[in-house]
């Protein structure tokens, strides 16, 4: 004679079987083990996104989890104090002229990309521009809207990128117009 079991047997077998198996598990992480923290690189910081980027183009980027990689893998000319001040960061100095115009950046020397090759002006104005090219579709174009003709070249009234208020002087030296002092 053979039994049978009802139909809902196999489904409590199995979620008794998942609950023993993430029971155990919880029990073999909770070890104590210290060999996994004098494993652990001092140099490295591990940080829980919630979720995968969606990208990491600093141009195309608008949400929380692309902003925090970014945000720990690239810097800007300048960066904050405490009190939003702002502070050499791959700009090493700037100038501002008499009219609060222009803006000329000293390139910081010695910063390279992880290919090796040097930091130049030309990165900022090549970036910039591509952020605020159209065909590029950037959400935030509009932050450099301050820069000379960069709305109206964002916004298809011209189509020459040289005519936007962002020139390289020369490798370590990019000079920023504005409309008005900001």
């Amino acid at each position: 004679m053979t039994r049978q079991f009802p139909q809902s047997f196999g489904w409590t077998f199995t979620l008794t079987a998942v609950l023993v198996f993430i029971a155990a598990l919880a029990l073999v992480s909770c070890s104590g083990d210290k060999g996994a923290e004098s494993t652990a690189k001092r140099d490295t910081i591990n940080i829980n996104l919630g979720n995968e980027p969606p990208t990491l183009d600093w141009s195309l980027a608008t949400d929380g989890s692309s902003y925090m990689v970014l945000n720990n893998i690239m810097e800007g000319l300048t960066q904050f104090d405490a009190e939003f001040h702002p502070l050499p960061a791959l700009a090493e100095s700037w100038t501002v002229s008499d009219d609060g115009k222009t803006y000329t950046f000293k390139i910081r020397e010695g910063v390279e990309w992880t290919d090796g090759k040097p930091l130049t002006a030309g990165d900022f104005e090549y970036s910039w521009k591509r952020l605020l090219n159209p065909e590029t579709g950037a959400d935030y174009a509009y932050f450099l809207y301050d820069i000379v003709n960069a709305e109206e070249y964002n916004t298809g009234e011209i189509d020459d990128a040289d005519k936007i208020g962002i020139k390289v002087v020369n490798d370590g030296t990019l000079e920023v117009t504005l409309k008005k002092p900001a």
